[in-house]
């Protein structure tokens, strides 16, 4: 049976930010995020997102604002 490599690297940007996301190889799932303030309130939807997918590794995730892009205005209805 081949095995699948778990180490990788991705990035993207879009709508003001920056994604970075690598991975390594590890027997359980650790997920690490470095958001801005301004996204703290999706930080638990976005470890879900993650845990759809992947079931191991450590997962590094980093969103960053670009430079010189203004913030994104949120507005939730209840």
């Amino acid at each position: 049976m081949a095995r699948r490599s778990m180490t990788a690297y991705g990035r993207a940007s879009g709508g003001g930010y920056q994604i970075e996301i690598h991975s390594v190889n590890r027997k359980g799932l650790e997920i690490n995020l470095n958001v801005p303030r301004e996204l703290l309130f999706c930080d638990i939807e976005i470890r879900n997102t993650i845990k759809e997918s992947i079931h191991r590794g450590t997962i590094f995730v980093r969103i960053s604002r670009e430079k010189g892009e203004s913030l994104i205005v949120l507005r939730i209805s209840i």
